[in-house]
Parts: C-alpha cells; sequence; structure tokens
C-alpha cells in the first residue's frame, strides 16, 4: 500500500497546497460568530463602534486575500485583526488558513486545534484542519486517521457542501481507500457543478477526480 500511496502523491492535483475555503465560507463563518457585546442594551461608544468597523473590514480584506492567493496580505489583515481582539475566532480561522496556505502548518493546525475545543467550532475549521493532515506538502503533518475523522464529523455539518466532500476525497486518497476517494471525488464534482462552479474551478474537482480514477486502477492492478 505505501508503494501505491507514494505514486498517488506523486499524482496530487496543484491546487491541493490550499485549503478548498471559498469568501462565502468565510462570510458565513463570520457570520456564525457575531461579536457578543458585554452589554448589549449600553450603547455603543463612537470609539467602540469605530473599533467594529475597523475589525469587520479587517476581517472582509483578509479572506479576501486569501481568496487573491495574496497570503501575506491576508496575514498582516489578520494579524492587525487580532491586534483589535484576541479572542475574535474569524480572524483566528482566518489566521490559520492563511498560515496553512503558506506551508506554516505547526501554527495552522495549533490554531484551529484551539477553535476546535472550543463550543460549536463549526465545520469549517473541521474542514480546514482535515485538509492540513490530508494534503500538507511536510508530509510530516500528514495524518490519514486524523483527517478522515474530522473530515467525515464536518460531513454531517454540511453534506451538501463540495468543498467537504472534496476534503474527504483527499483524506481516503492518503489513507490509501482509492475506491471511497473516487466516489467522494465524483461527490464533490457533482456538488460544485450544482452550485455553478464554472472554468478552472470546476477543473479542479475533475482533476481530483481523475487523480482517484487512476489511484483506483493502480491499486486494482497491484492486488
Amino acid at each position: 500500500m505505501w508503494f501505491v500511496l507514494c505514486a498517488w502523491l506523486v499524482a496530487g492535483v496543484a491546487w491541493a497546497d490550499d485549503p478548498p475555503i471559498t469568501e462565502q465560507d468565510s462570510k458565513e463563518k463570520a457570520a456564525e460568530e457575531p461579536q457578543k457585546a458585554e452589554e448589549p442594551s449600553k450603547p455603543m461608544s463612537v470609539a467602540d463602534l469605530q473599533k467594529e468597523q475597523q475589525l469587520a473590514r479587517l476581517l472582509e480584506e483578509g479572506f479576501a486575500a486569501i481568496r487573491a492567493d495574496f497570503h501575506q496580505t491576508a496575514l498582516g489583515k489578520f494579524e492587525q485583526a487580532l491586534k483589535l481582539d484576541a479572542a475574535n475566532r474569524s480572524a483566528q480561522f482566518g489566521l490559520a488558513t492563511t498560515l496553512s496556505a503558506m506551508g506554516d502548518y505547526e501554527k495552522a493546525i495549533q490554531i484551529l486545534n484551539k477553535l476546535l475545543a472550543e463550543p460549536d467550532p463549526g465545520y469549517h475549521v473541521k474542514n480546514n484542519l482535515a485538509w492540513i493532515y490530508a494534503t500538507a506538502r511536510d508530509v510530516r503533518f500528514r495524518d490519514s486517521a486524523k483527517a478522515l475523522d474530522l473530515a467525515r464529523a464536518a460531513l454531517l455539518e454540511a453534506d451538501r457542501d463540495y468543498h467537504v466532500w472534496s476534503t474527504l476525497a483527499e483524506a481516503y486518497f492518503i489513507a490509501g481507500s482509492a475506491d471511497k476517494a473516487l466516489d467522494s471525488a465524483q461527490i464533490a464534482l457533482q456538488l460544485a457543478r450544482q452550485a455553478g462552479v464554472r472554468g478552472e474551478s470546476l477543473e479542479q474537482y475533475a482533476q481530483q477526480v481523475e487523480k482517484c480514477r487512476n489511484a483506483k486502477t493502480a491499486a486494482e492492478t497491484l492486488k
């Protein structure tokens, strides 16, 4: 199985370095975790209002930078946001996503595990942590068991999200389950089409299907 797995990894698609996160995901994550005022009935001061607006702007710009692959810019935005509010979970999530894309897996994993330990972390946290364990360029951080557990947990919360099915496919892929990887990748591609994904973005999911199909063929040949 190890030799087959090595062959599969060489065939990996180019987009496997970055977590499958969309701008919509990021906005949903931020919406899930609105900042809670200590005294909701108390009018917000001008200074607090300005801080809240600045924080919201930094988060929006940070997630936009992630989508544009401007990772250094995103890093700066999320670090600024955390200076304003060190406990802001959206900023922590964005920072971890950026660090993962930049290859700083140790810090990304540390942040995501911290978020995972909090009440109701959301499937985005589970999905992006699973993605690191399944696709990290530094194989020291890969862990097929953790990737599968987290991807399955994310799927229980978002079984219509093609990003999660794509992550599950990668988890099965490194675990050596080529048939399940192919099934999951095909579902991801189908859901992506239904969601209106087009062009190069859709082609990425088609490439994942082809990669998993080739892996399944290779595994059957070696039996």
